[in-house]
């Protein structure tokens, strides 16, 4: 009998250890900077997408520039390629009378008579400058003087409504850096340049999953004291909105076994797993016995209340049936780290489980209660 209650003396004592550990209070700066040097010390690999399909995608790689951008130099306005030391005495006054060359030279088409000393050539916008040619006159500043001559009166400086290669992009410039997030702006850049295809960082492949026995998927029958899945919705559109591909594998019921074989299926397959639920003391809350089954856990440590409107990681929420929708809803302001900065360490397994209880939020989201929340972070199934 004394053995007995021992053993409950002991197991009580460990079970306030660790509640005064699980109580602790860290600032909002610190409990950031843990979820940060956790989740972020690797990066994705990388893989090969046409150009076309890159958009919202990381580079992987700094992009140089093989060709000049311009690749010639061409015209910037519909007129008259000429020498500009023939019209350096023209002026209304005085206008200069110019031979033109019986050529046109339009986008596309490649010169192929010198501008010589007295003569000019008809040039449409963009059209490459002929050889001896080194300003462009527009045509609404020329006169017609018979058939094959015009007339011009005013001067023009060298370079005059001249682009010259390479003045937009050179070649052998970095025109974009490894990390950078390829918008509409940045597939441009990279078609002017003739690049096909782009080594990219994979985005990060992230699991969700929701618990509770209480749980069901929107569209299907609502039963008796249940309650329809908003956490998982909602997360899922978070990580696809914000740069990863979310893999919603349901809701598990509170069932230890079940849960904890499908967490470690989604871990074999993931980046990361975002857990929602099992966060609290109840009998059906296993989630934290599974986690310290899975690795070594970092950070297992409350909070302080979040400020609004900041970044923050994407975590699993509270049990719904006591969670707060709205305050899920604002998710929308939670980041997720995108590509080379996605993805958690493990000891044994790329995955991350966060989870937030008191208000069904992520740190630094919205919050929209004013009490210290208890935050559990597991990563990879590590026990903090």
């Amino acid at each position: 009998m004394g053995s007995d209650m021992t053993k409950v003396r002991s197991s009580k004592s460990r079970d306030s250890v660790d509640q005064d550990q699980f109580l602790t209070i860290l600032s909002r700066e610190d409990a950031l900077a843990r979820f940060e040097a956790a989740l972020f010390p690797r990066a994705l690999p990388a893989e090969e997408r046409p150009l076309t399909d890159a958009l919202g995608y990381a580079l992987a790689h700094d992009i140089v520039a093989d060709i000049d951008v311009p690749p010639f130099d061409r015209s910037n306005v519909d007129g008259f390629a000429v020498r500009s030391a023939d019209l350096a005495s023209a002026s209304e006054a005085t206008p200069i009378r110019l031979v033109l060359n019986d050529e046109i030279i339009a986008c596309g088409t490649a010169p192929v008579r010198p501008v010589l000393s007295g003569t000019a050539t008809s040039i449409a916008t963009g059209g490459p400058l002929p050889r001896g040619a080194d300003a462009i006159v527009m045509v609404e500043h020329t006169q017609p003087a018979g058939t094959r001559a015009i007339e011009i009166r005013r001067a023009a400086s060298p370079g005059q409504f001249v682009s010259y290669a390479g003045s937009d992009i050179a070649r052998g410039e970095a025109v974009l850096r490894a990390g950078t997030v390829i918008g509409s702006r940045e597939i441009g850049m990279c078609a002017a340049c003739g690049i096909a295809k782009l080594s990219v960082v994979r985005r990060p492949r992230v699991a969700v999953i929701s618990t509770g026995d209480e749980l069901v998927q929107p569209g299907l029958p609502l039963r008796p004291a249940a309650i329809y899945d908003t956490n998982g919705a909602i997360v899922t559109a978070a990580i696809n909105e914000n740069g990863g591909e979310a893999a919603f594998l349901g809701a598990i019921a509170d069932d230890e076994q079940q849960l904890e074989a499908a967490m470690r299926r989604a871990l074999e397959n993931c980046d990361m797993l975002v857990l929602s639920g099992g966060t609290s003391k109840g009998a059906g809350d296993v989630s934290h016995r599974i986690i310290a089954r899975l690795g070594k856990t970092r950070h297992h440590r409350p909070w302080r209340r979040a400020q609004a409107g900041r970044a923050a990681l994407p975590c699993g929420l509270r049990r719904q049936a006591g969670g707060d929708p709205a305050g899920v809803s604002d998710l929308g302001d939670v980041h997720l780290p995108r590509h080379d900065r996605a993805g958690a360490a493990t000891d044994r397994g790329p995955a991350a489980a966060l989870r937030c209880e008191g208000c069904g939020q992520s740190p630094g989201a919205n919050c929209l209660r004013t009490r210290p929340h208890r935050i559990r972070h597991g990563v990879a199934g590590r026990r903090h």
